[in-house]
């Protein structure tokens, strides 16, 4: 039965839409999310682009910062963005490559916390692809 709501005080009837299927399935939402973080990849408008990266600092605080989602893949349960070697992050990141994500689409009603086990790349074969690939603009910002 889908929820429908009726309205009765202006005389007219009002009818809301159904909840989306994934809302109550677990098996829907996970390939709901999957196809939420791919269409996000390269497409600022879309609220999953800019996810929140939480870490664990140094000193043992939380550490967290909006990101750049670059890469989504399902088949792959990999997802990717790009930093530089530099930043604090890496650093954390490279004494506990563990991190959480953070995304919230307030039209979908949808919040993703995802727990990674994180893999860095520098001076590979992917990491090289991924500048090769970047926009100029873009890899100014990694250049003092």
């Amino acid at each position: 039965m889908s929820p429908v709501s009726t309205s009765h005080s202006s005389g007219s009837a009002s009818v809301s839409p159904a909840e989306p299927a994934f809302y109550n399935r677990l098996d829907l939402s996970l390939g709901e999310a999957w196809r939420m973080l791919e269409e996000a990849v390269g497409s600022a408008s879309k609220a999953f682009h800019q996810p929140v990266l939480a870490t664990t600092g140094l000193d043992g605080s939380p550490k967290a910062r909006v990101v750049v989602l670059r890469g989504a893949s399902a088949e792959q349960r990999e997802l990717r963005i790009h930093t530089d070697w530099r930043s604090g992050k890496v650093a954390e990141l490279r004494q506990r490559p563990q991190a959480m994500l953070l995304a919230y689409d307030a039209a979908a009603k949808l919040q993703l916390r995802l727990s990674l086990a994180v893999q860095l790349h520098h001076q590979d074969a992917l990491s090289d692809e991924a500048w090769q690939r970047s926009r100029r603009l873009s890899r100014h910002c990694y250049r003092l």
